[in-house]
């Protein structure tokens, strides 16, 4: 499945002062994410992680993270169902080895740069929860050792709950049909927000192909330059040139489908993929010189049986 991202937004927070000047953990991404009771019409969503990016270099003093601690806000609702990263966690890391672990307690020393999770959210939230929004912060506590209970960083973050992804995902093609070996085609998408109370995020498209049902599929020779970058008020609609597709002469006729989408949300970060419906098809056909010596073929058959 290809994917293709609007870019995220960046909020910063910094290390308080108990920590050796130069290290700093901040905010990765966005502050605002969106979530929801009904995720029915929703193909997949990715879980919401709350990322920080950590930033030290060789000459400061060892640190160690002894712990992640979630802050309620004043209308926070513990069963928004927020998660916490306790023990350990797993960074990724532009400087040295690529991916590792940390355990909390140990001394984190020498030039790092590592992005980290320290809470998570995964699908529908629970029904008993208003709609609305709700603050709540993840206070990074640690130090100078293993007992240090300084709050290196304290990010706040905000969840708003919608009760439903409410958007539509059409797909169309400048070209009803394809010829085997001819010129290639569009396929368009158009998204609506018919959400009556909130604005609607496009932040991607994905493509799930263009196939026949038995194992053909048609070949992407481009991918559109959309503008991801943009919001829809209610009723607003968004249309734009998806994947360019061509058939070959080895590609078999018939009719190709397709329920590839867009990447939406209530804010840039989010991401629930919603396909199309219903799908996108498209006719494959014999090229028109092969039908034309087709035909010559059976008029001379013809001549000779008479």
């Amino acid at each position: 499945m290809n994917l293709l991202f609007r870019p995220l937004s960046l909020s910063v927070c910094l290390f308080g002062t108990a920590v050796t000047f130069g290290q700093t953990i901040t905010m990765t991404g966005s502050e605002y994410h969106g979530a929801f009771h009904d995720l029915s019409n929703v193909l997949e969503s990715v879980a919401r992680d709350y990322d920080m990016h950590l930033h030290r270099s060789a000459g400061d003093a060892d640190l160690y993270i002894n712990n992640i601690e979630l802050v309620p806000g004043s209308n926070y609702n513990p069963n928004l169902g927020i998660g916490v990263e306790h023990g350990s966690i797993s960074y990724q890391s532009t400087v040295g080895p690529g991916y590792g672990d940390y355990t909390f307690g140990t001394p984190i020393q020498g030039d790092r740069d590592w992005d980290f999770r320290a809470g998570y959210q995964w699908g529908a939230v629970d029904s008993a929860v208003p709609t609305g929004i709700y603050d709540f912060s993840f206070n990074v506590i640690g130090g100078g050792d293993s007992l240090a209970t300084d709050v290196l960083a304290s990010i706040p973050y905000r969840l708003e709950v919608a009760e439903k992804l409410e958007a539509s995902v059409e797909l169309s093609f400048d070209s009803p049909t394809l010829a085997q070996g001819g010129p290639e085609t569009w396929m368009n998408v158009k998204v609506t927000n018919h959400m009556p109370n909130n604005l609607l995020a496009l932040n991607g498209s994905f493509d799930s192909g263009l196939s026949d049902g038995h194992g053909h599929y048609l070949i992407q020779t481009q991918i559109g330059s959309s503008n991801w970058d943009q919001f829809l008020a209610n009723g607003e609609s968004y249309q734009t040139q998806h994947s360019k597709y061509k058939a070959n002469w080895s590609t078999p006729a018939g009719v190709y489908s397709s329920t590839s989408g867009v990447v939406l949300g209530l804010y840039d970060e989010d991401r629930y993929f919603i396909s199309a419906n219903p799908a996108g098809t498209i006719m494959v056909v014999p090229e028109p010189g092969s039908m034309l010596a087709i035909a010559f073929g059976l008029t001379a058959l013809i001549r000779r049986r008479k």
